[in-house]
C-alpha cells in the first residue's frame, strides 16, 4: 500500500482512519481478482499468485495484531480463497520483521 500512500500517512490511518485502511486494501484485492479473471478468460492460465504488501519494517510489524485482524486478514483471506479455488498456489511477500512471537500471521494458514 506504501507505493499507493506515503508509510507515514498509511500508518497513520490504520489508526485513525481504519475504514479508509480496509477500503485500499480491498480496492486493490478487487483489481488483483479482477485482473486474473480477465486474462484467464482470455486463456492465460497461472500457477500462482504472487501478493506482495509490506507488514513489517526492520525492527517489527507495521500493524498491531488486531489491527492487521480487524482491517486485513479478510482482504487477504479472500484473495487467498479465489486464487485457491482457481487451482493456483499463493505466495505473500512481506518486507521487514514479521516474525514476532504474538503475530498472528503464522497460525493463519497461508
Amino acid at each position: 500500500m506504501q507505493n499507493y500512500v506515503a508509510t507515514t500517512r498509511l500508518l497513520k490511518a490504520i489508526i485513525m482512519e481504519p475504514e479508509w485502511v480496509v477500503d485500499m486494501y480491498w480496492t486493490d484485492a478487487k483489481l488483483a481478482m479482477e485482473m486474473c479473471e480477465r486474462m484467464m478468460r482470455a486463456g492465460l492460465k497461472f500457477d500462482g499468485a504472487f501478493l506482495f504488501y509490506d507488514l513489517g519494517y526492520k525492527n517489527g510489524l507495521l500493524f498491531f495484531p488486531k489491527h492487521y485482524e480487524q482491517q486485513l486478514h479478510h482482504v487477504f483471506k479472500e484473495l487467498c480463497r479465489f486464487f485457491h479455488s482457481r487451482e493456483m498456489l499463493v505466495l505473500l511477500h512481506s518486507c521487514g520483521n514479521v516474525k514476532e512471537p504474538h503475530t498472528l500471521f503464522h497460525r493463519r494458514g497461508y
